[in-house]
């Protein structure tokens, strides 16, 4: 599979600050989306999973419509992604699709791995 993409975006002028990170389970996919309360994650750290998000998000920054604050892109680049056999996909609970991804940076052979407590 080639390499996909992926975002993290500093979101801001809401109640929370956080960081959105945003990446392509599949070439063209909306994308999988989780909040940290932290960037860069240097620890295991909780995460909250988001609905998928549109693709615009790979490149947008600024005012998000309905008074939803604004987002700065932090980094972006590619990434390779994988759902871990060890987790199974769970379509009944939207906050809990796929219960294991992990998403190692291309450009910088560093990795992320986002699974369940």
């Amino acid at each position: 599979m080639p390499p996909l993409r992926y975002a993290i975006l500093h979101h801001a002028d809401v109640d929370e600050p956080h960081f959105d990170l945003l990446f392509e389970t599949s070439p063209g996919s909306q994308l999988a989306t989780w909040r940290s309360a932290v960037w860069p994650i240097e620890a295991p750290t909780e995460v909250t999973r988001l609905r998928d998000h549109r693709r615009l998000y790979l490149e947008y920054e600024g005012q998000i419509s309905d008074h939803r604050g604004a987002v700065q892109r932090v980094t972006d680049g590619q990434c390779e992604v994988e759902c871990r056999r060890e987790f199974s996909l769970d379509d009944s609970d939207p906050q809990r699709r796929c219960t294991g991804y992990a998403c190692a940076q291309t450009d910088s052979r560093s990795s992320l791995v986002v699974e369940p407590l």
